[in-house]
Parts: structure tokens; C-alpha cells; sequence
């Protein structure tokens, strides 16, 4: 009896180092892309930071312009590229058509563009989209001021890039050409990794 219980806690530890292994083992996807992809790409902006360990991306609710609102936890896909703005921002306004331009290139990435706006009128922010020209897929806008809290944005734009879990795996600081031959190549890569 004695020694099938020292078998069976042998059997048991080592299933539990296996376990252990595998999962402290295994990279985050955005680690696995080339570095001469991610480099070409990434040197583009200011400041980037990838997520070696993944963190989860806090929750918090935003609303579209005609009030609907939305909850971080509903961000599924593949791929989602969360970018935050402001209207008082050149370099966000300047990047957006680009966002645009990635958001309409993958099926597969999905890019919601979010106001910082400290306004409690959202007409304010329609205005704005409509006389510059922006595309009314940037109409959504931190309507509860819960995602200046919750994503310590050091300065706009401020991009974060997450995977289907809701893991922030990359986090972007400045403009950058998100349309660019570079970043289709990222983001083919990225979403190469995912499959």
C-alpha cells in the first residue's frame, strides 16, 4: 500500500511540473512575431511597450454618440485595436483615416476609437467628426470618464492592442501610420501567431 502511494504522488508531482512548465513556458503571441517585423513596424511610434506577460484589460463601458453604451468585456475578436483620441489632439486626428484604413484592411482586427473628450455633450464630438472629416467609426467617447482611470494614458493618442481574451499585448504612445506597408505586415503576423 505504501508504495503505491509514493507512485501515485510521484505521478502526481510530475503532472504538476509538466503543467507548470507548459504554462509558464508558453510565450504571449506578440513575442513570437519576427523581430525585424515588429521592429520595422514599432519604430514608427514614440513610445512602445509589449506585453511579454499579458495583462488582462481592465473593464470599463464607453458609449457611442447616440448613447449606446458598450463594455470593454464585449471587445471580442481576434484582434482589437483600441485607440484613444481627443478632438483637441492634431497627431490623433492626423493617425485616424489610418486606423480606418487597418480597421477596413483585417476582417479579423477590430479598431474602436474612443474619445477623451472632457465633454458632456456628444453632439460636441459629431461636430467636431463631421468638420474635419473624420470617418464615424471614431464616434465613441469615454462617456462615464471611466477609462481615464482605469488605462493611465500617459498623453494622445494612446493605443492598445488586444488579443481575444482581452489581453493587452502591445501598448502604443504617439502617431503612427497604422495603415503603413509595415503594419499590414505586423498585423498579418500577429494574426498568423493567433491562429
Amino acid at each position: 500500500m505504501k508504495n503505491i502511494d509514493i507512485k501515485l504522488f510521484s505521478a502526481v508531482c510530475g503532472l504538476a511540473f509538466l503543467l507548470a512548465v507548459m504554462f509558464t513556458g508558453q510565450q504571449s503571441p506578440a513575442s513570437v512575431i519576427p523581430d525585424e517585423i515588429e521592429r520595422a513596424f514599432t519604430e514608427d511610434f514614440m513610445n512602445v511597450e509589449p506585453w511579454p506577460q499579458p495583462s488582462k484589460l481592465p473593464a470599463f463601458t464607453y458609449a457611442d454618440l447616440t448613447g449606446q453604451e458598450y463594455s470593454s468585456e464585449s471587445m471580442a475578436g481576434p484582434i482589437t485595436v483600441i485607440n484613444l483620441w481627443a478632438t483637441f489632439c492634431t497627431p490623433c486626428i492626423t493617425e485616424l483615416p489610418s486606423l480606418k484604413a487597418l480597421d477596413d484592411q483585417f476582417e479579423e482586427v477590430r479598431v474602436i476609437p474612443i474619445s477623451l473628450d472632457p465633454v458632456t455633450e456628444p453632439d460636441k464630438i459629431q461636430t467636431f467628426m463631421d468638420q474635419n472629416k473624420i470617418h464615424p467609426f471614431a464616434g465613441y467617447w469615454d462617456n462615464k470618464r471611466e477609462i481615464r482611470t482605469s488605462i493611465a494614458a500617459r498623453g494622445l493618442p494612446t493605443t492598445l492592442i488586444a488579443d481575444e481574451y482581452g489581453r493587452i499585448l502591445y501598448r502604443f504612445e504617439g502617431e503612427g501610420d497604422w495603415a503603413s506597408p509595415a503594419a499590414i505586415e505586423f498585423f498579418k503576423a500577429l494574426l498568423t501567431v493567433k491562429k
